[in-house]
């Protein structure tokens, strides 16, 4: 039965529609979304999708997710299916949502990623998508983001990330804040103090893995999520005025300005709500 099913799978492996924006159509068609077992997974991480105001409808949106954790589960799962009710608390959104390139070249997860409008976070990519006026998520803070995360931790990395704030000048997108709490306490992993021998051997070997294949292996100590809390929390747009065809670094560094205080305005609103056991409030570093 195997060797009777490679070939046709073989042939859907190598479509490339990652970079069409995935599959939709067959993801409503096998129903993927509703799926029951998602139910399992709301249940452990006990999901909680909140909106904190009215998007426009008929506007296409680029959201920004903090943080990547080890795996964003909360705001992954909440956005991809339909675990919180997604396109009935968003229903004028029709979202997208971009991963890294090799994440594609696994079996079978490839394909649930793009039934599930699941794309691929290349700039060309993304612009298409916006052009035909689909919103995009992204994830700045990439895999150097996910090496940061542990229980009580908020430590992103965003003042470098210049691309998504160019990209919305470039086509006119106003920015969304997204921070899901919670998710970077999905796994505990460990983290060697960078001034030691063994933490410069550890975070030196680590980055030259991401350099050569775009990922982080992370070493955790948990393979199942642990039991806690995520919710996802979307905040209010971050306004951009009219396309800017070459934006200057002043004007990137402007829209950058706003985004990040209106991040922390994000945070600090729900802090005590759902990370009051943090170790450390947000701090957004390089």
């Amino acid at each position: 039965i195997v060797w009777a099913l490679f070939p046709p799978y073989l042939i859907s492996f190598l479509d490339p529609a990652e970079l069409r924006g995935g599959r939709p159509l067959s993801g409503k068609w096998v129903g993927i979304r509703f799926w029951p077992v998602w139910s399992l997974l709301k249940e452990r991480l006990s999901l909680e999708l909140v909106k904190t105001t009215e998007l426009k409808k008929g506007q296409r949106y680029l959201f920004g997710l903090h943080p990547h954790g080890i795996m964003p589960w909360g705001a992954f799962f909440n956005v991809t299916t339909e675990i919180n009710q997604f396109s009935k608390v968003f229903p004028s959104q029709d979202v997208r949502v971009a991963i890294v390139t090799i994440a594609f070249w696994v079996p079978i997860y490839r394909e649930l990623a793009l039934w599930g409008k699941v794309m691929d976070c290349s700039l060309p990519v993304v612009r298409r998508a916006l052009e035909s006026e689909k919103s995009v998520m992204l994830v700045p803070g990439g895999a150097p983001e996910g090496l940061k995360a542990n229980p009580g931790r908020h430590s992103l990395v965003l003042r470098r990330r210049d691309g998504i704030f160019r990209l919305a000048l470039e086509t006119g997108t106003d920015l969304v804040p997204v921070y899901s709490f919670g998710d970077g306490s999905t796994y505990r992993q460990l983290v060697p103090e960078e001034k030691t021998i063994w933490g410069k051997l550890f975070l030196g070997a680590q980055d030259r893995i991401r350099s050569l294949i775009g990922i982080v292996i992370p070493v955790v100590l948990n393979v199942v999520p642990r039991k806690c809390k995520v919710a996802t929390v979307f905040g209010a747009p971050v306004r951009v005025e009219g396309v800017v065809k070459e934006p200057t670094k002043e004007q990137i560094e402007e829209l950058k300005e706003r985004y990040v205080e209106a991040l922390k305005r994000l945070f600090d609103d729900h802090k005590e709500k759902y990370a009051a056991d943090r170790i450390e409030d947000l701090t957004i570093g390089w």
